[in-house]
């Protein structure tokens, strides 16, 4: 066999690898929905038995869901402790570009606020969107100001959404959308990989984010002229990914009016 065709077969070993890998990874996604589903009904925090067609969380673990504390900054809706440099901004958002207006969250990243975003995401507890999306109508009327946005959910490469099996910003989207009558549209694309935003400081979180969402393919032209949109998010850390989503809304004439999430990061407080 010759240097080219030994090249040429190992090519095809490592694209049937790459099948095989996301054949699994996609089979392990179903299996771990399947259990969950055979589970009987816990709290999916502590397991205390809760009500089958009530809410995932017991009465004590949901008090333990702490919103974010107010006065909030009004435009990153952190709670302001110093005064930023300048009126109406802090140390968290002053250094946002002018696309990304405000952001707002339903409660801060810590205590059962973080299990649930890690069940949902890497545990596939995808039930758990009705429950998060809800708490964040609050939140996301507080940026919409009586508008009706199209809610844009922050996308994953493709591989990232083949390894997960869902979009965990999509699902909640779509919980809202249920209960609001806001429409959810896809404008959004991720094509650049890159290393997990979680393990990742302040500047190159936004090294990362810059330039790798993009709109998708033909979506621009489904929205009218300054229409309207929501970013969608399950936790914002430092604004990176709301930054360049809003960036890349706005370069195609769309009014980004803000990023809404379940959870957010505080520097304040540890999360976990």
């Amino acid at each position: 066999m010759g240097c080219r065709e030994r090249r040429r077969c190992a090519r095809l070993s490592l694209n049937g690898l790459a099948a095989c890998a996301d054949a699994f990874a996609g089979l392990s996604n179903c299996l771990v929905r399947f259990a969950d589903a055979l589970i009987p009904c816990g709290c999916a925090i502590c397991r205390t038995a809760i009500p089958a067609d009530g809410p995932p969380l017991c009465g004590l673990c949901a008090s333990r869901v702490a919103s974010v504390p107010t006065p909030w900054c009004p435009r990153c809706g952190l709670t302001r402790v110093i005064p930023g440099p300048a009126v109406g901004q802090c140390s968290e958002c002053h250094s946002w570009s002018p696309a990304l207006r405000r952001a707002a969250s339903a409660c801060l990243y810590v205590g059962p606020a973080a299990e649930l975003v890690r069940g949902f995401k890497y545990r596939a507890w995808t039930r758990l969107a009705e429950f998060m999306g809800d708490l964040m109508l609050a939140p996301a009327r507080r940026l919409v100001n009586g508008s009706v946005p199209e809610l844009v959910p922050v996308p994953l490469t493709k591989a990232k959404r083949r390894e997960r099996g869902f979009n965990q910003a999509e699902l909640l989207a779509q919980e809202m959308s249920r209960r609001s009558g806001w429409p959810v549209a896809l404008h959004l694309s991720r094509e650049r990989g890159g290393p997990p935003l979680a393990r990742l400081g302040r500047w190159d979180r936004a090294k990362v984010a810059r330039r790798a969402y993009s709109i998708r393919s033909g979506a621009a032209g489904l929205a009218g002229p300054r229409s309207a949109v929501l970013i969608v998010d399950d936790v914002i850390t430092t604004g990176a990914t709301g930054v360049a989503c809003a960036e890349a809304l706005d370069a195609v004439g769309l009014e980004c009016l803000g990023i809404v999430s379940f959870a957010r990061t505080s520097p304040l407080v540890g999360g976990g």
